[in-house]
């Protein structure tokens, strides 16, 4: 009987030191601090463009929806591959995010020199998505579509147009609209977008697509011109504005995309926790208005999977794309 009652003794005392060890540990856990460390937000463009304007945004309600800082850290040239390639080498912890339009994805397609691929990277949610508007300075004599061509096919393949980068998307909505409406002109890439405008305001280059994000501000300060808005809609914020295809190029459509990136074997918990925390963000109300008010389409919801889906079906498009407009960064 004393030997039965000391192994229960002594059982009892191993749990309570086992459940003190749990508590302990639970404890402990309870009290680690949520991670607060900052996050760079990576914008392979110039300060003033539509993937800029959308970052900042897309910064100051994440960094207060997570508590934590979020800094918009601005990586200009070579059609964002320069920040791109900053984000693919970076800690695989989701400190480092890339915000980035479809040109991620072109660069692989038109530069195989590149220092990174697409595997490079994890996807983690679809931003928002939104057409390119057509623009012209202000003072420019070309007041239509219709007018815009008519000058392109009368000078030859001389009259110029910007872009953010060989392969951007307001390069690639060029490049479908010359081959739908059988023009050519003269393209002019820069080192991101707002160059461009800035070149486009004071007739340096005659036009250029511009996401709509950046251009309609400088359309309703008399700055640009818009002849045509690249989607399959017109946007609330330009109602006036025909899309292109209503100006006279039927069946016209394209338009852009941002996404959040960050490098590929970032854990699936981080890359989850980022995905969940963009959702919420981006389906507040307010920020919608701010949205729509840049032209943005309507926001959706999209898991990581689903995004990741995405990205590969637009790789295909992209290719098709490219392949009929016989493009190089060379």
């Amino acid at each position: 009987m004393k030997r039965h009652a000391r192994e229960n003794r002594r059982r009892t005392l191993l749990a309570a030191a086992l459940a003190g060890c749990l508590l302990a540990g639970a404890a402990a856990h309870a009290d680690e601090p949520a991670d607060k460390r900052p996050i760079r937000l990576i914008v392979g463009f110039s300060a003033g463009g539509y993937t800029d304007v959308i970052a900042r945004i897309l910064a100051e309600q994440l960094g207060q929806s997570l508590n934590r800082s979020v800094i918009v850290e601005n990586r200009a040239g070579a059609n964002g591959a320069i920040g791109a390639t900053a984000v693919a080498r970076s800690a695989k912890d989701g400190t480092t995010v890339l915000l980035s339009p479809p040109g991620l994805i072109t660069n692989t397609l038109i530069s195989p020199e590149l220092s990174y691929s697409i595997q490079d990277f994890a996807p983690v949610a679809r931003v928002t998505s939104l057409p390119n508007v057509l623009v012209v300075s202000a003072s420019s004599k070309y007041r239509s579509l219709a007018e815009l061509l008519d000058g392109a096919r009368k000078a030859d393949g001389k009259l110029t147009y910007g872009s953010g980068g060989v392969g951007s998307s307001n390069h690639l909505s060029m490049e479908l609209l010359m081959r739908q409406a059988k023009v050519r002109m003269l393209h002019v890439p820069y080192k991101g977008s707002s160059l461009a405008e800035t070149d486009v305001m004071a007739g340096h280059v005659e036009s250029m697509f511009s996401g709509a994000a950046s251009a309609i501000p400088h359309v309703n300060g008399g700055r640009f011109h818009a002849l045509a808005v690249s989607g399959d809609k017109r946007i609330g914020a330009l109602p006036d504005v025909p899309t292109v295809a209503e100006a006279g190029v039927p069946g016209y459509s394209h338009g852009t995309w941002l996404g959040l990136f960050v490098a590929a074997g970032t854990p699936a918990q981080a890359v989850a926790g980022l995905n969940q925390a963009v959702n919420k963000v981006m389906a507040d109300a307010r920020v919608q208005a701010r949205m729509t008010d840049l032209g943005a389409d309507a926001f959706q919801a999209n898991t990581v999977d689903e995004f990741t889906a995405f990205v590969q079906s637009d790789l295909a498009a992209q290719k098709t794309l490219i392949g009929n407009a016989s493009l190089s960064a060379n």
